[in-house]
């Protein structure tokens, strides 16, 4: 059942009273929590910490080689230009 229609080109036609059991304030009732061993959530909590602070220290290890190659390559770049500068006899 479409909770609503557009209105055609029809004449209107008076309102339907929403039915009893439909009504939005109606209070539905209270759904209990299934809350979960608090062992359990702190050896998440552990395994979780653990991990960030893995992948913290691997971040941190890709950066410092990161900048590594980036001078790696400048280096290569200036090699590259002083060698392209420099006429070179071969004999």
């Amino acid at each position: 059942m479409p909770v609503y229609s557009r209105p055609s080109a029809a004449p209107a036609q008076p309102a339907q009273p929403v039915p009893q059991h439909m009504h939005p304030q109606q209070v539905q009732p209270q759904r209990h929590l299934n809350v979960p061993d608090p062992n359990l959530l702190n050896l998440l909590k552990t395994n979780y910490e653990k991990v960030y602070q893995d992948l913290q220290e691997e971040i941190a290890k890709l950066k410092s080689e990161g900048q590594a190659l980036d001078s790696d390559a400048q280096q290569v770049a200036e090699y590259i230009q002083k060698a392209n500068s420099e006429e070179v006899i071969f004999m």
